[in-house]
């Protein structure tokens, strides 16, 4: 029987505009009030989560900047995965190289390098469909920027370094150019040691500690809870889920609109997130059916 179900946010448990409603709400209260563990694994910082969850806290732990950091309901910090100082500027030299703006999320903070403008380039790229044709100040006007980036930081791109004061999870970028982006994969995984690097998006690059990918953190987690892998639910939609859902836990499920290929290394898969795709597969084991999901 399954006890824990780990699902990541974007483009999984959220609807396509990043939100979680109120019909997934309920359904999270339910499950943890018939008892299972919910276990949150995204690519956000707990800040982030927090701030697109409004004043609903519900009871779960949390799996944060992609496996940088895990915190319990109540905000306390269990364990953390860090970027070493000195591979934070490595890999922060090599984006800019290749043309591509660092973020970096750390402990309860994000920073931005150079002009202020990054905020905007960034949430452009993030959701390109929305937001592309906004004015500046449309942005910085929307629910998504406030939600996500209105407390983000500038650090000077002459002495960012010297003014970075805190821990580095991740650090991530986009790019618009799909062979540059494919070459600054290239380098990451195999020139810069200590690191890995995974992709949420098909335009971007999430860069942790190597110790940090989720599927390692996430085995840390509920084994220090008293559970087997055999006993846990996993859900996800793209390569940043890979660690996860490529691991034996009792049941992997790649979302009805994960990334291509993703499928092929979970042993389920369900309907998209807009269809509320995790609570069908849970509703569906707790009918006995989830063998009618079983991924080909």
């Amino acid at each position: 029987m399954y006890r824990v179900i780990a699902t990541d946010l974007d483009g999984t448990l959220c609807r396509d505009d990043h939100s979680i409603d109120e019909r997934t709400k309920a359904f999270i209260d339910e499950m943890i009030d018939r008892g299972f563990r919910f276990v949150v694994v995204t690519g956000r910082n707990f800040q982030m989560v927090h701030n697109s969850f409004g004043d609903w806290r519900p009871d779960c732990y949390y799996i944060v900047t992609s496996g940088g950091e895990v915190r319990n309901s109540k905000g306390k910090q269990l364990f953390k995965q860090v970027i070493a100082k000195a591979k934070v500027k490595e890999v922060v030299d090599t984006l800019k190289k290749y043309g591509c703006d660092p973020f970096l999320q750390a402990e309860d903070a994000e920073y931005a390098i150079g002009d202020p403008d990054v905020l905007i380039n960034r949430i452009r790229k993030l959701i390109p469909e929305e937001y592309k044709d906004m004015s500046v100040e449309e942005i910085k006007n929307s629910k998504m920027f406030k939600t996500f980036f209105h407390r983000s930081q500038i650090l000077p791109s002459e002495s960012w370094y010297e003014k970075l004061d805190r821990d580095v999870f991740k650090i991530d970028t986009f790019c618009d150019e799909p062979d540059r982006l494919e070459k600054l994969k290239n380098v990451i995984n195999n020139e810069i040691e200590g690191v890995v690097e995974a992709s949420s998006f098909g335009n971007n690059a999430e860069i942790t500690a190597e110790s940090a990918q989720k599927g390692i953190v996430l085995k840390k987690l509920i084994e220090k809870l008293g559970y087997s892998m055999d006993e846990v639910m996993v859900f996800g939609d793209s390569f940043n889920d890979y660690s996860m859902l490529s691991m034996d836990f009792g049941a992997t499920v790649a979302m009805g609109n994960s990334m291509p290929g993703l499928s092929k290394v979970t042993k389920y898969k369900t309907i998209t997130n807009e269809e509320h795709g995790v609570e069908y597969a849970v509703r569906m084991m707790l009918d006995g059916r989830l063998e009618e999901l079983h991924s080909c």
